[in-house]
């Protein structure tokens, strides 16, 4: 793989990454909502009293996965660098 290929994919990855953490925010946002909506006497009426949180919590495993990607994607980028170096000398 080129230096210019890992850039591309990098490029990729953190657009990913800005598209998930938006995505976290709206689902969060979602959350609040649906918290402030509930009246005070909910919890009383109902046995569930807990909104669900699955949306967010796979979307952070997503951002937690891609950041791997990332991570690992760099460590790469850096030994084809360091090869390219070593090959120029």
């Amino acid at each position: 793989m080129t230096t210019k290929q890992i850039e591309v994919k990098l490029a990729k990855f953190h657009e990913r990454l800005d598209a998930l953490k938006s995505k976290l925010y709206e689902a969060e946002c979602e959350e609040n909502r649906k918290i402030n909506n509930m009246g005070w006497g909910h919890a009383m009426r109902h046995v569930k009293c807990t909104i669900s949180t699955t949306k967010s919590d796979r979307i952070k495993d997503r951002i937690e996965k891609c950041e791997a990607q990332i991570n690992e994607l760099k460590a790469f980028q850096s030994e084809v660098r360091t090869k390219q170096n070593k090959n120029k000398l």
